[in-house]
């Protein structure tokens, strides 16, 4: 479920960019900050924001808790 609130990655090896808009990917060896997890972030922020009444349920606590830093669930329910 990780790749669902981040750019792309299944894993972020720690860089945390999800957290923000991710972008400058150490995954993908980029240095650019409109690369291609920043491109794929953009675009499911455009559907997740069509989406009325959603809500995350992760698998884990720890998945619930990445998805409640993710930016892009930043004010979507998480449990």
């Amino acid at each position: 479920m990780k790749y669902l609130i981040t750019g792309g990655c299944h894993y972020d090896e720690e860089c945390g960019n999800y957290q923000e808009q991710c972008g400058t990917c150490p995954v993908l060896g980029s240095n650019k900050l409109q690369d291609l997890s920043r491109k794929v972030w953009l675009r499911k922020q455009a559907n997740f924001g069509k989406m009325a009444n959603l809500n995350i349920i992760g698998l884990s606590r720890w998945l619930a808790d990445c998805a409640k830093q993710s930016s892009l669930f930043q004010d979507t329910p998480c449990v």
